[in-house]
C-alpha cells in the first residue's frame, strides 16, 4: 500500500492510428503532441506522492519545450491532502509564470471542496474547469493560436469535429 501510494501512475494520455484514446507509452503509433498534454493522476495527491507530479510535469516541460497546455484528467485523484493541495498550487502558479495554460476534469465533490476553500480554484479560473477531457480537449483546439494550428499534427483536434468518443 505504502509503496503504490507513493508511486502513483500518470498516464499520459493520446489518441492512437485508429482514433482511440490510450496510453501513449503503452501502444505504438499513438502521437504525443507538441502543443498539449493530457494527463491522469491516478492516485489521492497528497504527502506521499505529490512530489511525483510536479517532477513529472517539470520534466515534461523540460522535454517539450513547445507545450502550450495541460489538462489534468482528476477522475483517479479521489483525495486531496493539504500538501498535495500546496504542490498543486505550486505547480499552477510555476505554469502560469512560464505562460502554459492549465485545465482540470473530474474533480470528485470532495477534491473540489478542498480546492474552492484554499482558492485554487479562482486561481486555476472557472473558465478552466470542465466536465469531461473531450470539452477541454476541443476548446484548447478551437481557441489555439494559428501558429499552432499550422504546426498541430496531433490526433486531438481530429476528434473535436467527428464523432469518436472519449469521456474521461
Amino acid at each position: 500500500f505504502l509503496y503504490s501510494s507513493m508511486h502513483p501512475g500518470i498516464v499520459s494520455l493520446s489518441v492512437d492510428s485508429g482514433g482511440k484514446m490510450c496510453d501513449s507509452k503503452k501502444v505504438p503509433g499513438a502521437e504525443q503532441c507538441r502543443y498539449l498534454a493530457v494527463l491522469r493522476f491516478q492516485r489521492s495527491l497528497s504527502f506521499m506522492n505529490s512530489s511525483v507530479l510536479e517532477e513529472y510535469v517539470h520534466a515534461l516541460v523540460k522535454r517539450e519545450p513547445r507545450l502550450r497546455h495541460i489538462h489534468l484528467v482528476c477522475t483517479g485523484i479521489n483525495a486531496i491532502d493539504a500538501s498535495g493541495e500546496e504542490t498543486l498550487a505550486l505547480l499552477v502558479s510555476w505554469l502560469q509564470k512560464s505562460n502554459i495554460g492549465i485545465s482540470l476534469n473530474g474533480l470528485n465533490e470532495e477534491v473540489r471542496k478542498v480546492l474552492q476553500r484554499s482558492g485554487l480554484l479562482d486561481e486555476i479560473g472557472p473558465e478552466n474547469l470542465y466536465e469531461t477531457m473531450r470539452e477541454a480537449v476541443c476548446k484548447y483546439h478551437a481557441g489555439a493560436p494559428e501558429a499552432d494550428q499550422e504546426e498541430h499534427t496531433c490526433r486531438w483536434g481530429a476528434l473535436c469535429g467527428g464523432g469518436s468518443d472519449f469521456h474521461q
